[in-house]
This record gives C-alpha cells, sequence and structure tokens, in this order.
C-alpha cells in the first residue's frame, strides 16, 4: 500500500501476514496513513488529495490498482491485471 500527494510519498505499508484481501487492503490502508514512521499520521483535509497504489503478489499473479480521489466522496479507479 502506497500513499501519494502530488507525486510525492505520503505513506507506505508493507505486506505481513497473508489474509483475505479485504482484511489486507484496509489494514494497510490504515497502517500507511497512520503508522508510517516517517511521517506524521494523516490528516482529514489530505484525503481529497491522497492516491493510493494498491500491490498484492500472490502465487498465482501479481496486480496493482490505483485509486485517485478526484472528489469526496466518490472516487475514480483505474485497475491493471
Amino acid at each position: 500500500m502506497t500513499l501519494t500527494i502530488n507525486g510525492d510519498l505520503r505513506g507506505c505499508s508493507r505486506a505481513g501476514a497473508i489474509q483475505a484481501v479485504d482484511r489486507d487492503v484496509r489494514d494497510h490502508a490504515a497502517a500507511a496513513a497512520l503508522d508510517d514512521p516517517r511521517f506524521m499520521p494523516v490528516k482529514p483535509d489530505e484525503l481529497e488529495r491522497i492516491d493510493i497504489e494498491v500491490s498484492r503478489l500472490t502465487v498465482q499473479a501479481y496486480w496493482t490498482m490505483s485509486i485517485r480521489r478526484t472528489s469526496w466522496p466518490g472516487c475514480a479507479l483505474a485497475s491493471t491485471a
């Protein structure tokens, strides 16, 4: 999970134990936003500017999904498999 604002790194989280994708994304999004020791926790006023990249490596495939917030609460999704 990688968080960026205007292309600059804002937070990152590394994979841990194998778990279901929904829990994995939820847990790593929170960790990237709140627990990356290189950055202060993400503030609510930053949310609309944050781009989120989810990368998942499995035995079968590697995929990346990028989420760019274009307006709140909606967002545009783009994924590559």
